[in-house]
């Protein structure tokens, strides 16, 4: 039997000539994360065997197929990113950004005291952080400046909307799975008032 090849150019020609070409949005992700979440559901739905190697293959599989995406997502629009580029630095290049005042408010009011409580609580005096939101195309996501360095709080979702899979509603608050991308599952509302960890959104227990 003939060895498989896996044509990687050959797959991203055929992306892209098709009909998933992306519209180019310079707050988008060009490479997602995986959760172990992500991989142990992949693990149970695609392996008759639950072992280290399995656990690889599957990993290795999930990664191949977010670097194929990403580099078609990349190929088909890297017209409109060199022409960014050569309009100034990369830095001075004004993003344009999506908000919502309402989500924005509800953020300042039910989050950030609660974790500033939280993290009170824990140390024994008030934190000095500085909190900043920044807009996406789905995503609110919301920054802890700690003074030494920023680290990302979470999430919160702009709209309406289905992300891996699973349905989510305006204001639902997911935990951040790398810099740029939520995790699978929401953690809560930010609508609704609760005890929200200076860390970040708690993991699903």
């Amino acid at each position: 039997m003939e060895k498989y090849k896996f044509d990687l150019n050959k797959l991203i020609s055929e992306e892209v000539s098709g009909v998933f070409k992306q519209h180019f949005f310079t707050k988008d992700d060009l490479l997602s994360g995986i959760t172990f979440e992500d991989l142990i559901t992949a693990v149970h739905s695609n392996e008759q065997e639950i072992n280290e190697v399995s656990v690889k293959k599957t990993f290795e599989d999930m990664a191949k197929a977010n670097l194929l995406d990403s580099k078609t997502l990349l190929k088909s629009n890297m017209k409109y990113i060199l022409k960014e580029l050569k309009k100034s630095n990369l830095k001075e290049i004004d993003l344009t950004e999506k908000t919502d005042d309402e989500l924005e408010q509800a953020i300042k009011d039910n989050i950030i005291p609660a974790a500033d409580k939280d993290y009170e609580n824990w140390i024994g005096h008030p934190s000095k952080f500085k909190w900043e939101l920044s807009g996406g195309n789905k995503f609110i996501k919301i920054i802890r400046n700690d003074g030494g360095g920023k680290s990302v709080w979470g999430f919160v979702a702009l709209d309406d909307g289905i992300f891996k899979g699973i349905p989510y509603v305006k204001g639902d608050v997911f935990k951040a799975a790398s810099w740029n991308a939520p995790a699978k599952h929401k953690r809560g509302s930010v609508f609704v008032a609760q005890d929200w960890k200076w860390t970040g959104p708690d993991y699903l227990r």
